[in-house]
């Protein structure tokens, strides 16, 4: 198999490719963004959707070369990708503390568009810009990075973001509850209160760091968004956890809550609860 057609397999779309260095791009689960990078090199190469792998998925050319050297190859890669990410990281943790510091607690057209309307969060107002709503990246307590949302809904992380196992954390009970997105997550906290049940709710950002992060704690239940490339259902799968996803292609459990209300999506959060005893 070539390079594009493997990048194409693992759901990059490559439309001018690029050679000797990391390069971002579409994905075919994302088309509004590029949620994806890849670097090739004639004998080898690599492709990472950041909301599916965990890692770069690598590629080896079919043709016959000198083994040795290929990993010689590979190995500077890797070293020049993690250093290129370290550095950038630092750089996006700065600038994510600099946004937040400059933010105020009040009111967002994206929240309300999602059913919170009387929702305070942290609003970046800027002249002659859209607000933005800015959700701080926290890996062990630490900010790790930024995602602001467009009042349109919107979404995209301060560049060199580390978004491996980060997440936003609401609430400190013992049921752990895993989601992609801020506003199932916010949904979720609705239907805890309700069902008067303390809960940790992890908003992960993307499936596939809904995955690691449910894998690292191990147990709790999964709030799986209904896909139309099935990712969501996918990764839910995979963490072997107790799972609800919405009957309708293209909703997450946000539009479930505001299609069927409170009641009904509390009764679904209990049959997983029961099924995880």
């Amino acid at each position: 198999m070539d390079f594009l057609r493997f990048a194409e397999a693992h759901g990059l779309e490559i439309t001018d490719l690029a050679v000797g260095r990391i390069t971002r791009c579409r994905t075919s689960d994302h088309r509004s963004k590029k949620n994806g990078a890849y670097y090739f090199e004639y004998d080898f190469g690599w492709v990472q959707n950041w909301a599916v792998h965990d890692s770069p998925q690598i590629w080896i050319t079919d043709k016959e070369v000198d083994q040795k050297e290929l990993q010689l190859k590979l190995k500077k890669s890797r070293d020049k990708y993690n250093e290129e990410r370290a550095k950038i990281n630092q750089q996006a943790i700065k600038k994510a503390e600099l946004i937040l510091s400059r933010c105020r607690n009040d009111l967002s057209q994206y929240l309300a568009s999602k059913g919170f309307h009387e929702m305070c969060f942290n609003m970046l107002f800027e002249d002659e810009k859209d607000p933005l709503l800015c959700v701080p990246m926290r890996i062990n307590g630490q900010i790790s990075g930024l995602q602001v949302i467009s009042p349109d809904g919107a979404k995209r992380f301060v560049y060199g973001t580390n978004a491996s196992y980060a997440t936003f954390d609401i609430g400190g009970g013992e049921l752990h509850i895993y989601t992609e997105g801020l506003a199932t997550a916010l949904s979720a906290q609705v239907v805890m209160s309700a069902l008067k049940i303390t809960s940790t709710i992890h908003c992960c950002f993307s499936a596939g760091n809904l995955k690691k992060v449910a894998l690292k704690i191990g147990k709790g239940i999964v709030l799986a968004d209904h896909d139309e490339s099935k990712t969501g259902e996918t990764v839910a799968k995979e963490t072997g956890l107790p799972y609800f996803m919405p009957p309708v292609v293209g909703h997450d459990f946000n539009d479930y809550w505001l299609k069927n209300g409170t009641f009904t999506a509390s009764m679904e959060i209990k049959r997983l609860i029961y099924k995880r005893r």
